[in-house]
């Protein structure tokens, strides 16, 4: 049994199995720690809903490497990609560090930096208000050109890769009170991710994300 809190702030009570094998669409998964299903989340908008599947957590692809192609909707599994083939690709490597929250990055806004998670399950990227320093605001459709920008506010954000090429992006505002996500100051969610492809290499503790938006 194990408490967690999700961005909301919602306390859940969890419990925890142990499955010594997991036939997902074919792919068998060794040795992975399962909870029953429970909705969480944070929903920002009025036409936002709660998570209604159950979802693969990022442990049970220790020790393998996931591409995710949001260009073609495919995830493939691998476990020798090279870093070399990466690069001549179009790849960045992104630098990241593993928090109990998850993979936390660093992004940057008017010489400040915040640290933001890497959430795939996240329909768009966002950061705190509170704990923004000094902004522009931005219209909401630069997130995502569907949502509702009425009483919506954005901001530009920047990550950078090893090499220092910035790559910017926007983000929701979201009011509130999130001190119980500590040093965490928002998601870096679809709405980045949308029209690229993400290499996370959890063997090797890397992340290497495509440098442009590509259309299918």
């Amino acid at each position: 049994m194990y408490r967690s809190t999700d961005a909301a702030g919602k306390i859940q009570q969890n419990t925890e199995y142990l499955a010594d094998s997991l036939d997902i669409n074919g792919l068998e998964l060794k040795n992975i720690t399962i909870t029953p299903f429970k909705k969480w989340g944070l929903v920002i908008s009025g036409k936002g809903k709660l998570p209604q599947s159950p979802v693969v957590g990022i442990g049970a692809f220790k020790d393998k490497q996931i591409l995710l192609d949001y260009i073609s909707n495919s995830l493939t599994i691998a476990e020798n990609i090279n870093d070399a083939s990466l690069m001549k690709g179009g790849f960045k490597e992104i630098s990241f560090r593993i928090s109990a929250d998850g993979r936390v990055f660093n992004v940057e806004q008017s010489g400040y930096k915040y640290n933001l998670i890497f959430d795939t399950g996240a329909t768009t990227s966002m950061i705190w208000s509170k704990r923004l320093k000094k902004h522009e605001i931005v219209s909401c459709l630069l997130v995502d050109a569907e949502m509702d920008n009425k009483g919506c506010e954005a901001t530009m954000l920047t990550i950078k890769s090893g090499n220092g090429d910035a790559q910017p992006f926007a983000a929701v505002i979201v009011a509130g009170d999130f001190t119980h996500m500590g040093s965490i100051d928002g998601l870096i969610g679809n709405s980045f991710l949308r029209g690229r492809k993400i290499l996370s290499d959890f063997k090797n503790s890397k992340v290497f994300i495509s440098d442009a938006r590509q259309k299918g």
